[in-house]
């Protein structure tokens, strides 16, 4: 899919808007709760692609759990997205053809190569520091988010019937990893843009992809009125935290947490009501709103001006 900038309020801003007379479509398939989705979503939005917003298919009611579900992991969406998770993409294209991805990191490195302008991550001619921003990615997907995940199931009050020593345990791992993220946001520390994005010099696919899954600990505590889940929460007075709070804002990310806040929001306390049939038809597009026209969002022209010149 081709991108055009244009240029406005005296090239202070620009919007990133698709190429009407191109035949490529695409497609993102994603829920607004999955913290993974968020990240996509970021990079779609930043680097401003235009792409059709979309619920996986195959959404039906689970006799066995006695509670709708959506589509992911049904037949039907196996038709279209072989591993039957979210986020995935397809693309097509009179160049391509059919195009089928699944797997939050692999789909933002895929943008990146595919749409290298605006940039999220640095030039190849940096591989070092590349490579440093990827290990933060790394560290998200394999350790930060399944210990995140791994709270999930504590929301629902049968969960804890028998005490809450197996939450001790899963706050501990949980607190193990922030702790870990702490010293590597420290390592980042001292850039000319401080604490307003990760890397301290630019806006990258760490600032996209992180957010929501260290957002999610303070949201479980704040439904679920546990002080227990504060050991899992980023700690307001380090660099981590302050750059949380301050990404957080930035207008491509701004409208994904607010999504996810309300859906999030919605299914805890689903979950909290020990109720299977509180998860009635639709429950997953609570909050959701249309993500796939970009034209509107406002990107400083100079804010990754240093990832605008890669080397070949």
């Amino acid at each position: 899919m081709e991108s055009t900038s244009q240029q406005q309020q005296g090239g202070s801003k620009r919007r990133r808007v698709s190429d009407e007379g191109s035949t490529t479509l695409l497609r993102l398939y994603r829920l607004p709760v999955s913290n993974c989705c968020s990240g996509v979503l970021a990079a779609l939005r930043y680097k401003g692609l235009a792409f059709e917003d979309c619920e996986p298919p195959g959404a039906h009611y689970s006799d066995s759990l006695q509670q709708w579900r959506p589509g992911y992991g049904t037949a039907q969406y196996k038709e279209i997205v072989r591993m039957g998770s979210v986020p995935a993409v397809v693309l097509k294209s009179p160049g391509v053809g059919s195009f089928v991805l699944s797997e939050s990191a692999t789909i933002c490195e895929w943008l990146e190569d595919r749409h290298a302008s605006p940039a999220l991550l640095p030039p190849a001619g940096e591989p070092e520091r590349r490579a440093r921003l990827r290990f933060v990615i790394r560290h998200h997907d394999l350790y930060l988010s399944p210990a995140t995940k791994a709270l999930f199931k504590y929301c629902d009050p049968r969960s804890r019937a028998g005490g809450d020593v197996s939450l001790a345990a899963a706050l501990s791992e949980l607190g193990v990893r922030l702790r870990q993220l702490e010293e590597l946001a420290d390592e980042f520390g001292g850039g000319p843009r401080g604490d307003e994005v990760f890397e301290g010099r630019a806006f990258t696919l760490v600032d996209c992809c992180l957010p929501i899954t260290l957002l999610l600990p303070r949201q479980l505590q704040t439904t679920l009125e546990d002080r227990q889940m504060e050991l899992g929460c980023v700690r307001t007075e380090g660099r981590l935290g302050r750059w949380l709070a301050t990404v957080i804002e930035h207008p491509v990310l701004a409208p994904i947490v607010a999504e996810w806040r309300t859906a999030t929001d919605a299914w805890i306390s689903r979950k909290r009501s020990g109720r299977d049939d509180a998860f009635e038809e639709g429950w997953w597009n609570v909050g959701r709103q249309p993500m796939g026209s970009v034209e509107s969002i406002p990107i400083d022209g100079a804010e990754n001006a240093e990832l605008e010149v890669r080397s070949e």
